[in-house]
């Protein structure tokens, strides 16, 4: 009998461990405030009063119960949810940079589980890492910019709605099973030529134009790299299973939020590969 339930055994005794956990408050604190970020983009159509909001934010961490490392979600989110869709103030976003150094000059004089807080102890330079964080944010703002058709992952319905987050990976395979079978310009083909038949199936390509799509397989490879998250993971499956698919999700880690920040901003992600 166990057996036969243990999925949801397993999903109940994760919930209740989420429920119980110490970090629940800190967690419903920082989606209140991603939320507040998407209605206020939405209601000016522009990003003054988000990053007002986040000002306020960092200033009332302590009151609010917001760890350095949620500030710096915070931050990585709205970046990457604004995208060169929506323009930042310079003016504001030297505040926020103000009082992030402030933040990060007061906190590493004190003991901290804050992985990003101890890698700044180590280096001994506040305003240095202060500087090339926001530096990494705003090549975070620019990444999608080389995409032809998923350059933003925020949808605006309209002031009286706040905005709708659609990340990259949830656009691309929505348009996989679109029945419709939409253009996909950023997705690549590579046809499998071997060097026993190239040259015949070179000729194959010439004579027929058209590209083989993603549904004509029964079993469909996702496989992610730099990492996914565990609601990617749902949401892949929910995606296929409706269309009867099987699908194999693959990725090079398991993200957290932490992950993420160690990922962005404590390595370097433009250092070559040592062989």
């Amino acid at each position: 009998m166990m057996k036969k339930h243990s999925s949801m055994i397993q999903a109940s005794v994760g919930v209740l461990g989420a429920l119980n956990s110490e970090k629940i408050n800190a967690l419903e604190v920082v989606e209140s405030l991603q939320k507040m970020i998407l209605q206020s983009i939405a209601a000016e159509n522009g990003t003054n009063e988000a990053i007002q909001h986040l000002i306020a934010a960092v200033l009332e961490r302590r009151d609010r119960g917001l760890s350095v490392d949620s500030v710096f979600v915070l931050l990585v989110f709205l970046y990457s949810l604004i995208g060169r869709q929506f323009q930042v103030d310079q003016y504001l976003e030297k505040g926020l940079k103000d009082v992030v150094l402030e933040m990060m000059t007061e906190e590493v004089t004190k003991d901290h589980s804050s992985v990003i807080v101890n890698r700044v102890k180590e280096d001994s330079n506040v305003a240095d890492f202060v500087n090339k964080f926001f530096v990494r944010l705003e090549a975070l703002k620019n990444c999608r910019q080389h995409m032809e058709k998923y350059v933003n992952v925020a949808r605006n319905h309209g002031s009286a709605s706040p905005l709708e987050y659609e990340g990259i990976l949830s656009q691309v395979l929505y348009d996989v099973v679109d029945v419709t079978r939409p253009d996909i310009p950023d997705l690549k083909y590579k046809a499998n030529i071997s060097l026993r038949n190239n040259l015949a199936s070179r000729f194959t390509m010439i004579l027929n134009s058209s590209k083989p799509h993603v549904m004509d397989n029964d079993v469909i490879l996702v496989f992610v790299i730099g990492g996914i998250t565990g609601h990617e993971i749902k949401q892949i499956n929910n995606i296929f299973r409706i269309y009867g698919k099987r699908v194999i999700i693959g990725s090079t880690t398991l993200l957290s939020p932490a992950q993420v920040l160690d990922n962005l901003f404590l390595q370097d992600p433009l250092r070559p590969f040592s062989l």
